[in-house]
């Protein structure tokens, strides 16, 4: 097992729900935890304020989760299987290397939106950044969508090689992930003015030379 893989077990719920009433408990946590970082941030969240939103007692809470990290990284792990199913979405839909490219211009327009419009989203992403554990867990999120990105790769590129697609759809999904990182630490004007750059001066250009015979 890797360090990357141990670490991301250490942050996992203790416990899945089973009746419904420990269900209802769970999602109560949640939720509470959500509202508490969407408003104040992450880091001045303790989990004595996460126990007293949800109504429940501290020692109730360790019973579901050993720490503040296992309740984002199940907050994150809901997040980014939305994001997932919209990425898996948009390129289900392309045949061709011109609906590729206005794809995943689409696609950073998208998330971008996703990001900085969605209270919840930008709260979680400045969230996963706060722990090695969680950022490892982004990293297996990046590999998934890199997965796709490939697969869709190989349909439409036949000549391409699998090796080619893989490293291409790395370099993609990596980069967009950065400037919506870069985006994620601004706000109004100049985050959406990264995003144009972005497009304008690395994903477009990328695109036409990796299809460039």
């Amino acid at each position: 097992m890797s360090e990357a893989s141990s670490s991301l077990s250490d942050i996992q719920p203790r416990k899945a729900p089973v009746q419904a009433r420990s269900r209802e408990r769970f999602e109560r946590i949640l939720s509470s935890a959500l509202e508490l970082i969407v408003e104040r941030g992450a880091d001045p969240v303790s989990m004595r304020e996460i126990a007293a939103s949800a109504d429940i007692s501290i020692a109730s809470l360790y019973q579901y989760f050993p720490d503040k990290p296992a309740i984002i990284a199940t907050l994150c792990e809901r997040c980014n299987a939305d994001t997932f199913e919209y990425i898996q979405a948009l390129l289900d839909n392309v045949g061709t290397i011109a609906a590729f490219k206005t794809a995943v211009l689409q696609l950073a327009d998208g998330l971008f939106r996703r990001l900085i419009e969605d209270p919840t989203t930008l709260a979680l992403w400045r969230a996963s950044q706060s722990d090695p554990r969680l950022q490892a867990s982004e990293d297996e999120d990046e590999a998934a969508h890199a997965a796709l990105v490939c697969q869709t790769l190989r349909r439409i590129a036949p000549s391409k090689t699998e090796a080619e697609c893989k490293l291409y759809a790395q370099i993609l999904v990596h980069t967009l992930a950065n400037c919506l990182r870069l985006a994620s630490r601004q706000s109004g004007k100049d985050a959406f003015s990264g995003v144009l750059m972005c497009k304008a001066l690395i994903l477009e250009p990328s695109l036409e030379a990796f299809f460039t015979p």
